[in-house]
């Protein structure tokens, strides 16, 4: 299936907190804390496998937008700098089975270390998205990572992230996904500098790939009662003539 010019929206939710005192009393600086929620919509030009382009734009719930961005990029290289993991967030090559490896990010890079990023099918399952039941890959896991800083500054980080995404397997568009990351630091003394929080979600609520009947209904549901309801007038008034006919001929 070669999707070009197609559209799917999402339901993003995004949560963030960012608690930095290694300059100020950790007991008087309050937390930076941010917790919105969106609708992204992503505008595929094209993804024929594993080279995809496309328009994300992230909207407010008041349809404001919060910023729209064009992506272009080839899913069987791997690459190392952070902007990229948007592109395999919404995609993944299409068809790909129960163990087969992502081509994407092998390491990306965070609060000064390189964390791994390569990443398999654990399985793949029957699940409702959107109003169909769709043939999904999905990737879960969880790792924890201890570094010291490469900077020289004596700092210590611990590393907690958190991904379960579910993929559909004949168009490799993201379906849903929860992602947490939790990076908490510490300077040579053991004391506690940053605790960093980031907990993104995304779930498909509409998609041009396929027709949800349940909101074909509901869209064209005040035109199907119109029309029932003539159809039933006239039965009725077909039931009253043959009654009539019925009556003059006795």
């Amino acid at each position: 299936m070669n999707i070009g010019h197609a559209w799917i929206k999402y339901r993003h939710d995004y949560f963030y907190e960012d608690y930095f005192h290694e300059y100020w009393d950790p007991y008087k600086i309050a937390p930076l804390i941010f917790d919105n929620e969106y609708v992204t919509t992503i505008d595929v030009y094209e993804h024929n496998g594993t080279h995809v382009s496309f328009l994300e734009t992230r909207r407010y719930l008041n349809k404001s937008i919060r910023y729209h961005q064009i992506v272009i990029a080839d899913l069987s290289v791997p690459h190392y700098n952070h902007p990229e993991i948007s592109v395999h967030t919404f995609f993944i090559p299409k068809s790909l089975n129960a163990g087969d490896p992502v081509p994407g990010p092998i390491y990306i890079r965070e609060s000064d270390l390189l964390i791994p990023w390569a990443q398999t099918i654990n399985e793949t399952v029957g699940k409702l998205f959107a109003g169909i039941h769709r043939q999904c890959n999905h990737i879960y896991w969880t790792r924890e990572t201890d570094g010291a800083s490469s900077t020289g500054k004596g700092k210590t980080y611990k590393l907690f992230q958190e991904k379960n995404v579910y993929y559909d397997r004949e168009t490799g568009i993201m379906l849903s996904l929860y992602y947490n990351f939790t990076d908490v630091v510490y300077n040579e003394e053991g004391t506690l500098v940053r605790k960093y929080v980031n907990i993104t979600e995304y779930k498909i609520i509409e998609t041009s790939l396929w027709n949800n009947p349940f909101k074909t209904v509901q869209r064209y549901s005040p035109y199907i009662i119109t029309l029932l309801l003539l159809l039933a007038l006239l039965l009725f008034k077909r039931d009253i003539i043959i009654e009539r006919v019925k009556s003059m001929k006795s």
